[in-house]
Parts: structure tokens; C-alpha cells; sequence
């Protein structure tokens, strides 16, 4: 499942002003990359459109946002995206306790610099993993405090 978060160009409001119908025949357009439109709604915003997107991986939805994007129409952002129970899943994930449980041992005789390269590699994990990381990383500057 896929969010695809939708911006128009000028030339795009222009076509949707004259034809709004042809929003529907791209949701038509997306079915031939292999997707499907689950839900599409239009918003106020940053944004035009926000869709739901169904497809069967990564590819699909790059193909889609390549395609469209280059009539020079529209502008794409895509988010893959994963059920609660899915996340709730990946956090209880032996590889995500792994990763934590390194911070954890590495914080045992860890001193500030190192705790700080650590910090650092945390900042290209994705967001909600550098969220349960970053735990053990912060009682680490906390115990320190005290200590100091």
C-alpha cells in the first residue's frame, strides 16, 4: 500500500480545470502500471491530491510517479506505507531488537563522542526506527549527567 501525495503544474490546473473528468481517466492510467487507486481525495494545502494506492511493490509505484511526472502535469510524492500490526510486528522484529540491544552493550562502556557517531548513524535510519533506538542512546546521556 502505497500514499501518493499529488501536485499540480500550472499546465495541470489547467487541464483538470478544462476536463476535471481527466482525473478519473489517470486513475484508468495507473491500473495499466500494475496499481490500482484504492481512495483519492482531493485537498487544500501543499498538496492537490492525496491517493491510496495499491501495487505490488516498490517498481510499480517508481514507474507511476515517472511516468506521470514526466507529462510535466503533475509533481509525486510516494510513501510506501504498512498496517499498525505490521509496524507493531517489524518493532518486535529479532533484527530491530538486535539493533537495539547493540545500542544498549555499545552504551555500557561507551563514552560521549562515540555515544555522539552513534547519534549521528541514527540520522539515516527511518524515522520510526531511529524512535526506538534512540532510547537506549538517551538513558545513556542521562546516566552521565548524573554522574558527572
Amino acid at each position: 500500500m502505497y500514499i501518493l501525495l499529488s501536485k499540480l503544474t500550472p499546465e495541470g490546473r489547467r487541464t483538470i480545470k478544462g476536463k476535471p473528468e481527466r482525473i478519473k481517466e489517470v486513475n484508468s492510467e495507473i491500473e495499466a502500471f500494475g496499481a490500482h487507486v484504492i481512495e483519492q481525495f482531493a485537498t487544500l494545502g501543499d498538496y492537490d491530491f492525496v491517493n491510496l494506492v495499491e501495487a505490488p511493490n516498490n517498481a510499480a509505484i517508481a514507474q507511476v510517479s515517472i511516468e506521470l511526472g514526466s507529462r510535466g502535469t503533475v509533481e509525486i510524492k510516494s510513501m510506501p506505507t504498512m498496517t499498525i500490526v505490521e509496524f507493531i510486528s517489524m518493532i518486535k522484529s529479532s533484527s530491530i531488537q538486535k539493533d537495539s540491544n547493540d545500542f544498549l552493550n555499545a552504551n555500557d562502556h561507551v563514552n560521549e563522542q562515540s555515544a555522539f557517531r552513534n547519534y549521528q548513524l541514527l540520522q539515516m535510519r527511518p524515522f520510526a526506527l531511529r524512535l526506538l533506538l534512540m532510547a537506549p542512546l538517551l538513558s545513556h546521556f542521562k546516566s552521565n549527567k548524573k554522574n558527572n
